[in-house]
């Protein structure tokens, strides 16, 4: 009722000193600021003090008994309002105020009774008639509505009026109702009436068009709305609820030519203006983004949810200070908004501020305990923190609080894949728990007739990740789909990423389609895909960041299979296949995963060498006397558990005269490198002999393998790119496997570049190899002049011997796939 804040007077009985008027009006404008913020008992105390100064004025009652109905006090209200109404027959708010009360009390005759004398004298009043119309919906008396509705508008009302006065009726009654669908039926109905008597009612047209958008028909919404603009090419409404109608369709470049053209006509119309930036941001367009949201922050400064995602938009260029400078305008706007300390946490975070990010998270719950993103992004950088096992309770803690929340469950997973101390028991027992849930929100999957596919059939196959970009899939992904016979595999990528980069152009020609389903429901999303008809569906993110692996749940393909991005059990009964090898995944381990796993030669992944432009040589100079010996890790502190900085202690120990380096994101900022330095110290490897660097480019990252002898891994989550990059770059890696799929990783990659003695059976054995290899430096320096060649020559990077061997693979898993639904 925020609309009686603004309350005049409208009769003054008698004249009054201008000493108490001002007093009066001070009053007055106290108690509307109170309403406005929602406090109603503090309004009520300045209204009844304006009362007590000159207790005839009806202004002053309606005020008092309005603050009195806002607090809840319905008798108190009545005496007030009655007072206003003896005082003043005539005063349109005391009498619909009355209806209110009336209808609080659950006395509809009454409020029936007062709503009809309120609209004789404000017959337009729209509050007014959408408590009488509300009256007659709730009753089922819509003939008593279209009479209503006929003598409001008057004798000489077109049909067509009078019908879309009902629809109107019907659809604002329809928002409060419990049972909505039946009313929003009878709306477009009676607007079907008025638009068959009149077809160019433009507002007719455009009302049609938001229920339909209400009933998720976007597609007859957006006729109704390209109705609108045929009508009134001038009208910007009709191109913003286009534009709203393709969104909805996922048609995003469709959708921001609608808001473009909102824009032509009303180039400040606020909200086309933030439709504009969201589709460009969804869009990964951020620098159009920014410049959207500077403009709608312009026009109207206050606008917190402008600011926080003009501050966004600069955040995903990198642009941190600039985008925590309008942090901290939203923080001095609202600092008690939860939604602001949490985007202050995602730009923190983004800047590999973690333990900043932290608080900022840990505020927002404080203000909302149960701020779902928060809590997840808080979990998230305890890992960057390495504080793996709170992550692990926190996600944990999240999932209990929401045990249908995927992405709560689905950080679980993740987390306890990379817990030291989770068995395999309890790991399955995490993501089945997320496989249960997940399928249980899907009422009605896919299902496919079985085929037999005839050997010249081109597969089509689609795949699903958020890493087609410069990311360890994209890397390992390159080279791999270029040589894949396009004559057998077609293939179609499904983006759940909105940042672009120079990989995402690259691997995205290698498609036969692109589509983003950012933002996309996994019912839409898997409708979507289930509409491409495709033979099998490959998940690349598992449990991983943006992962959208419940749409798997859905089952848009017959055949489901994960592979790449993930190193361990999806838990989702839809997963059919898991993709790997066999010192990845050895027989008797095969229990450890709800799919069926199906073997690749050799390996399961293919590492894509950097191309022409990073064309670095190894290191290959023949001496390590111009430095120090330098042991490396490019792994965060997620990876560097305790056991592992035991091991190093070890290791610096016996190696007097090494260093140590080590190169994650956010090891450049102060807090994590005084946390890192502190736990090295606390296995005897002084500050002085480490070197910690932040990310850096790609070019430049490679180059730093020149300053690194020996790779040290992490375990029991090792390195992926890392180490083939290392290898590729003449630098070998001491590693050591454990149970796990993840944990074997690095000891898989070393297997097959055929560097079998840098694999350690434990940490004795870890410790023993990275100390022989650092004190015999001449046996290190053949292996490293030759190692890139090796490493070129072996099926790890052997890009078209495993292209062959993924075909034969995803055709075979079709073929049984399909044989089994047949004999079924």
């Amino acid at each position: 009722m925020n609309w009686l804040s603004k309350l005049f007077p409208r009769r003054s009985a008698v004249n009054t000193p201008a000493p108490s008027i001002d007093r009066i009006a001070e009053l007055t404008a106290q108690g509307r600021q109170w309403l406005d913020k929602g406090q109603a008992a503090q309004a009520v105390t300045a209204f009844r003090a304006a009362l007590a100064l000159q207790p005839e004025r009806v202004d002053a009652q309606i005020n008092l008994g309005f603050a009195l109905l806002e607090a809840g006090d319905l008798e108190a209200a009545r005496e007030h309002l009655q007072a206003a109404q003896a005082a003043d027959p005539d005063n349109f708010d005391a009498q619909f105020l009355l209806a209110q009360i009336a209808y609080a009390e659950g006395d509809t005759a009454k409020a029936e009774q007062q709503a009809i004398k309120a609209l004789a004298l404000q017959p337009e009043s729209p509050p007014a008639r959408g408590l009488l119309f509300g009256l007659y919906v709730a009753q089922g008396r819509i003939d008593t509505l279209e009479q209503q509705v006929r003598a409001l508008t008057g004798a000489d009302a077109r049909p067509a009026e009078v019908h879309a006065a009902v629809a109107a009726a019907l659809a604002k009654a329809s928002t409060a109702a419990t049972e909505r669908a039946p009313l929003l039926e009878l709306a477009l109905a009676h607007l079907d009436l008025a638009l068959t008597s009149d077809p160019d009612m433009m507002g007719c047209w455009l009302d049609k068009g938001l229920l339909l958008n209400v009933r998720q028909e976007s597609q007859a919404a957006l006729k109704c709305f390209e109705q609108v603009i045929r009508l009134a090419p001038g009208h910007p409404r009709g191109h913003y609820f286009a534009g709203e109608a393709e969104i909805q369709l996922n048609r995003l470049p469709e959708a921001l030519r609608h808001f473009e053209a909102a824009l032509r006509l009303d180039a400040n119309d606020i909200d086309a203006l933030k439709a504009a930036g969201k589709v460009n941001y969804t869009l990964g367009e951020f620098e159009k983004a920014e410049a959207y949201y500077r403009k709608c922050s312009n026009l109207d400064s206050n606008s917190i949810d402008s600011l926080m995602m003009l501050a966004a938009a600069l955040s995903e260029q990198d642009r941190y200070a600039e985008a925590m400078r309008y942090s901290d305008r939203t923080l001095q706007m609202r600092p008690d908004h939860p939604e602001v300390h949490f985007a202050r946490g995602n730009i923190l975070n983004a800047a590999a501020d973690y333990k900043a990010a932290l608080i900022c998270y840990q505020k927002a719950l404080e203000l909302r305990p149960n701020f779902s993103g928060a809590k997840n992004n808080l979990g998230s950088v305890l890992l960057s923190l390495g504080r793996n096992s709170e992550a692990l309770e926190q996600y944990i803690a999240n999932s209990l609080a929401e045990p249908q929340n995927l992405v709560a469950l689905s950080n679980v997973c993740y987390a306890a894949s990379i817990e030291p101390h989770i068995s395999s028991s309890d790991y399955l027992r995490h993501v089945r728990a997320f496989g249960t849930a997940a399928t249980a929100l899907v009422p009605a999957p896919y299902h496919h007739a079985p085929r037999r596919l005839a050997s010249a059939h081109c597969l089509k196959v689609g795949m699903v990740s958020a890493d087609f970009c410069m990311h360890p899939v994209g890397l390992f992904l390159e080279r791999v789909i270029s040589l894949l016979n396009t004559n057998e595999i077609e293939l179609h990528a499904f983006s759940n990423r909105t940042r672009a980069d120079p990989l995402q152009a690259s691997l995205q020609q290698r498609f036969a389609s692109w589509t983003s389903i950012v933002g996309l429901s996994d019912e839409k999303a898997a409708k979507l895909i289930h509409a491409a008809q495709l033979d099998l569906l490959i998940d690349l993110s598992g449990h991983t960041h943006l992962n959208r692996l419940s749409l798997f749940a859905w089952r848009p393909a017959p055949v489901q299979l994960s592979w790449l991005g993930y190193w361990a059990s999806t838990g989702l009964a839809e997963m059919d296949y898991l993709l790997t090898d066999i010192y990845s995944v050895p027989t008797e381990h095969s229990s450890h995963l709800t799919e069926r796993v199906w073997y690749l030669p050799d390996t399961r992944l293919c590492f894509s060498p950097p191309s022409a432009v990073y064309e670095l040589q190894p290191l290959r100079n023949g001496s390590f006397s111009s430095r120090a010996l330098t042991f490396g890790c490019y792994q965060g502190l997620r990876k560097i558990s305790k056991e592992v900085l035991a091991a190093w202690g070890r290791i610096l120990q016996q190696c007097p005269d090494a260093r140590l380096r080590l190169q994650s994101s956010g090891f450049g900022t102060a807090a994590l490198r005084e946390t890192l330095l502190s736990q090295l110290d606390s296995v005897g490897i002084s500050a002085h002999r480490v070197e910690l660097h932040d990310v850096m480019s790609r070019l430049d990252y490679l180059k730093s393998y020149a300053e690194v002898d020996i790779l040290l891994d992490t375990f029991p989550y090792p390195g992926g790119t890392t180490t083939c990059d290392a290898l590729w770059m003449g630098v070998p890696t001491v590693t050591m496997p454990g149970l796990s799929m993840l944990s074997r990783q690095g000891a898989s990659m070393l297997m097959c570049a055929g560097l079998h003695d840098w694999i350690a059976s434990d940490v004795d054995q870890y410790v023993a190899i990275a100390v022989h290899q650092a004190q015999h430096p001449d046996g290190l320096q053949p292996l490293r002049k030759q190692l890139r060649q090796r490493v070129l020559d072996s099926p790890l990077f052997n890009a078209p011997l495993f292209a062959k061997h993924l075909e034969t693979a995803l055709r075979a898993m079709v073929e049984e796939k399909l044989a089994k639904l047949q004999v079924t």
